[in-house]
């Protein structure tokens, strides 16, 4: 950890020395307790803010669990192996911050047998609970993973809305989880599935149907073979006899095109209508065999008030 103090100490007074102590930090797991190291060592108050994602403040069970095997050092590293619960490991050396903090934990799993080893609700690698800490001004709970808290819409705007303010947003000003739009449906299917990417954005969009204009919302998702070995990727179609039928959506007349390894349809729902792309690459090798990608990639785009 000590090496890790002395990167960003060095960073810092290369980016910003004159403003060190007023500096913002937003950080994601071990990052979070560098930041506590780093500010633990510093002898002015820090008068910046901290966001931390999913930090292990209390250490994690998942880390004693392993102490002893050889991977965890290889995987998680010098420091992350000694992020364990016991009173030897860094977070417990550590004690009470003494800036303005705010932090996010998730509560959903993707790893059973990690949460297993964790007592209570968990994130598949930090418990809830484990992620608190005496001094903190603030504490957040919301349906994410560990690796993919930061892919939130919600989240994103929570560390802002902190960082501005010293404080989260109040539960009743927070939008409801389907006001943003039409695509929060699929934005929280596709959190469940393990992947590379995962993000939306909304505002004036080009369609990846016809290259039109439009107001809307769209979501970029990005997985592989590798990581969805076990588990169902929605494909959102609406034909009958799906899923997507039997909650009300059907395809758009007249959005639809196939290509090897790739495609183009549309869906709607009473006002809504979507366009799903999705492209697994497929080729045909020097043998006569044909090939499909691991890589899995689909664009969705909605909109209320029709196609």
């Amino acid at each position: 950890m000590e090496a890790l103090v002395d990167s960003l100490e060095a960073e810092l007074s290369r980016c910003c020395a004159d403003e060190a102590g007023t500096v913002h930090f937003v950080t994601h797991s071990m990052g979070g307790v560098l930041v506590r190291s780093y500010l633990a060592q510093q002898l002015d108050p820090h008068r910046g803010r901290v966001v931390m994602l999913s930090p292990p403040n209390q250490g994690s069970e998942v880390i004693d669990a392993f102490a002893d095997s050889p991977m965890l050092r290889l995987v998680a590293g010098p420091a992350g192996s000694k992020l364990g619960t016991d009173s030897a490991a860094i977070p417990s050396q550590l004690g009470p911050v003494r800036f303005s903090l705010g932090i996010i934990a998730g509560d959903r799993s993707l790893n059973p047998l990690y949460s297993w080893l964790i007592p209570g609700p968990d994130d598949g690698k930090v418990g809830v609970d484990r992620a608190r800490v005496e001094g903190a001004a603030d504490f957040l709970v919301v349906p994410a993973t560990h690796t993919f808290i930061m892919n939130r819409r919600d989240v994103a705007e929570q560390v802002v809305y902190f960082l501005e303010n010293g404080r989260f947003r109040p539960a009743e000003s927070v939008p409801s989880e389907r006001e943003p739009g039409p695509c929060q449906p699929f934005m929280d299917e596709l959190e469940a599935v393990p992947q590379v990417e995962l993000s939306m954005r909304m505002g004036e969009l080009e369609s990846v149907w016809d290259r039109e204009p439009f107001t809307g919302c769209e979501i970029e998702f990005e997985t592989n073979d590798s990581l969805t070995y076990g588990t169902d990727v929605p494909n959102f179609d609406a034909i009958e006899g799906t899923e997507m039928h039997r909650r009300g959506w059907r395809p758009t007349d007249g959005i639809g095109a196939d290509g090897p390894g790739s495609g183009v349809f549309g869906i709607e729902k009473g006002a809504t209508a979507c366009v799903i792309r999705w492209s697994k690459p497929a080729y045909i090798d020097d043998d006569g065999t044909f090939v499909q990608s691991e890589t899995l990639n689909m664009t969705i785009q909605c909109r209320d008030g029709g196609a």
